[in-house]
């Protein structure tokens, strides 16, 4: 991990005429997503990388919470 500072997509899901999707919503450094991305990789062992993950917009904002030890409240 360094001090990459480049934007790291998050998900965001939102409700569209009553239907669920996601578009993007905000950004993380880059090096906050390769330690979220560390636990990731333990847990679905997906070969994606990091660079593909961002290609497909990125965590959503429940996986950055579980993968640093957090769960939303709501």
């Amino acid at each position: 991990m360094d001090d990459d500072n480049r934007p790291f997509p998050i998900q965001a899901e939102v409700a569209i005429n009553g239907r669920w999707g996601r578009r993007a919503g905000c950004t993380i450094p880059w090096w906050l997503a390769e330690a979220i991305y560390e636990q990731y990789e333990k847990r679905f062992h997906t070969g994606q990388t990091l660079e593909r993950i961002a290609e497909r917009g990125g965590f959503c904002r429940e996986e950055v919470l579980d993968y640093l030890g957090s769960r939303p409240t709501q």
